[in-house]
C-alpha cells in the first residue's frame, strides 16, 4: 500500500527503538509507529510521534506513513544533546498523483456540453458536479491544470498541500489555484459540490497555500440550483431547457460573486465579515445598537469600524443600522396593516414620533403617506390578532 508517496518497507526483525511500543504486523508485512506519547511538531503544527515515550500500540502514524521497525517517524529527527532532545523540522511529503473511488461513492456531473448550460461554459467552468463520497476515497493532483473549488455540505475530508494539512468541514469553502499541488481523502462520509475552472478566466483564486478554508455563505444556495440543473437537463421538453439555462445562469453568477470579485483576499475577508455583521443586525433590529457594539462584533476599534464601513458602504456604522431599519419598516408598511407604534417597536424605535421623523428623513414621506401613496392597503394584509375587524359592537 502506498500512502502519500511512501512505499511499505520490509520488517527488520530484532531492531526496536528503546522505550517505544510498536503495533502488530500489518497485512502488508510492515510495522507502523505505535508511540502514544505525542508532542507538537514545529514543522507543520500537527501532532507527531515521540519515539522515546512509552505508550499503547496503535495502527498508524499520525502522518499516516509506514515506518519500519527500528526507525523513527520521518517527519522529525531526534538528537541527544546534554540530555535534551532537539527537533529538526522536515517538510511534508510530495503530493502524489492519486485517484481512488471505492464502491459506495456516488457522483453526478453537470452536462456542460448541452446548449442550455452555455452560461457555465462561457464563465469558465470546465467540469462540475455534486458528490456523495465514503472512505477510502482520495484524490491527489501534483500539477492540476485548472482551479478547484470545493464546498462541503456535510461530513469532512482531509486536505493536504505542500506546506500544511487542513480539515474540510460542513459549510466550508476551499479554492485551489491551478498548478497548486493538493491531495484530499475521506475519513468519514463526505457530501460536497465542486467546480473545475479555466485559469484563463478572470477568477480571483489565491496561489500556493494562501487559500484559506473559509465559510461558504455566498455559495449556500448553490446545491438546489445544481440539483435542479442536473434534473432539468435530463428532461426533453422546451420548458426544461429554459429552466436548465436559468439554473446555469444562477450558478455562474454565484460563482462570479464568490470568486470573480476584485480586491485582495484580505479585502474580500473584510467584506465577508461586514456582511456577517449586517446579517446579525438585521436579525435583531430591536436591539439598541451602538458603534462600540458593532466594533466589538468586528473585533476592531470604533475608529477602525468607522473607516471600514465608510470605505465599503459609504456611510457611518449607525447610518448602516438606520438603513436596515428603514428597509424593514418599508416592508412592514407595504405588506401589513400594523399600526405605527408596532412598526416602530419592531424596527428598534422607542416611540412612533422618533420613528416617523427618521422614516421621513429616509424616504421623504411620512409613514402614513408612504402607506397611502406607495403601498395601498391590501385586503389580504396580515392583521393583528384581536383587532376589531369590522364586527358590529353589541348594543347596551
Amino acid at each position: 500500500m502506498t500512502r502519500h508517496g511512501h512505499q511499505d518497507a520490509p520488517v527488520r526483525s530484532g531492531l526496536a527503538v528503546r522505550g517505544t511500543k510498536w503495533s502488530a504486523k500489518s497485512p502488508s508485512g510492515v510495522l507502523r509507529c505505535g508511540g502514544a506519547g505525542m508532542v507538537s511538531c514545529p514543522a507543520d503544527n500537527r501532532r507527531d510521534c515521540d519515539t522515546t515515550t512509552n505508550g499503547a500500540a496503535t495502527d498508524v502514524c499520525p502522518h499516516e506513513d509506514v515506518i519500519p521497525r527500528g526507525q523513527i517517524c520521518p517527519h522529525r529527527s531526534v538528537e541527544k544533546n546534554s540530555g535534551k532532545r532537539s527537533v529538526t523540522p522536515r517538510p511534508l511529503n510530495p503530493i502524489p498523483s492519486t485517484s481512488r473511488i471505492p464502491p459506495g461513492c456516488h457522483e453526478r456531473f453537470l452536462p456542460l456540453k448541452l446548449a442550455a448550460l452555455k452560461p457555465l461554459r462561457d464563465s469558465g467552468v470546465t467540469l462540475a458536479g455534486i458528490s456523495d463520497l465514503c472512505p477510502p476515497y482520495e484524490m491527489g493532483r501534483p500539477d492540476p491544470a485548472h482551479h478547484v473549488v470545493i464546498c462541503t455540505l456535510f461530513g469532512s475530508a482531509t486536505l493536504v498541500t505542500p506546506k500544511r494539512r487542513r480539515t474540510l468541514t460542513a459549510g466550508s469553502l476551499w479554492t485551489g489555484a491551478a498548478h497548486g499541488p493538493h491531495h484530499y481523502f475521506v475519513t468519514d462520509a463526505w457530501y460536497m459540490f465542486w467546480f473545475h475552472l479555466d485559469p484563463g478566466a478572470p477568477w480571483v483564486v489565491p496561489h500556493d497555500d494562501e487559500s484559506p478554508v473559509q465559510p461558504a455563505n455566498r455559495l449556500a444556495s448553490l446545491p438546489p440550483a445544481i440539483e435542479g440543473c442536473i434534473g432539468e437537463s435530463m428532461l426533453d421538453d422546451p420548458y426544461a431547457r429554459d429552466i436548465a439555462r436559468a439554473y446555469a445562469e444562477v450558478i455562474a453568477r454565484h460563482l462570479a460573486r464568490a470568486l470573480g470579485g476584485s480586491g485582495s483576499p484580505a479585502e474580500r475577508r473584510v467584506r465577508h465579515e461586514l456582511q456577517t455583521l449586517w446579517q446579525k443586525v438585521d436579525a435583531d433590529l430591536q436591539r439598541a445598537w451602538s458603534v462600540e457594539q458593532l466594533a466589538a462584533e468586528l473585533r476592531v476599534s470604533g475608529v477602525q469600524c468607522h473607516r471600514l464601513v465608510g470605505r465599503y458602504h459609504h456611510t457611518t456604522p449607525m447610518g448602516m443600522v438606520a438603513r436596515l431599519r428603514m428597509q424593514r419598516a418599508e416592508e412592514l408598511l407595504r405588506h401589513t396593516d400594523f399600526p405605527l407604534y408596532l412598526v416602530a417597536d419592531t424596527v428598534g424605535y422607542q416611540t412612533p414620533f422618533s420613528f416617523s421623523r427618521a422614516f421621513k428623513q429616509h424616504t421623504g414621506l411620512s409613514p402614513r403617506h408612504f402607506r397611502q401613496k406607495i403601498a395601498p392597503r391590501r385586503t389580504d394584509a396580515p392583521r393583528i390578532a384581536g383587532r376589531n375587524q369590522g364586527a358590529s359592537r353589541p348594543r347596551s
